[in-house]
């Protein structure tokens, strides 16, 4: 979105093969003024290796995602 007019409203976090729990997603809602944000997920079996993916949400569309692995 970094290309759009559309202004950022929130992000999405989700597991991407379901590691947390199926369909688990997460919204975290965009700040005026903050340029950096964090997401604590508790309870998560430190054995999996999961795989987030986050996307900035707009009005309409969201961007394309971005990958972060946890070992």
């Amino acid at each position: 979105m970094s290309n759009s007019p559309e202004q950022v409203r929130g992000y999405r976090i989700y597991e991407k093969n379901d590691k947390v729990s199926t369909h688990w997603s997460v919204y975290v809602p965009a700040v005026s003024g903050q340029t950096s944000y964090s997401y604590t997920l508790n309870g998560i079996d430190s054995t999996k290796a999961y795989n987030f993916v986050i996307k900035a949400v707009g009005t309409r569309s969201n961007s394309l995602s971005a990958e972060a692995g946890m070992h």
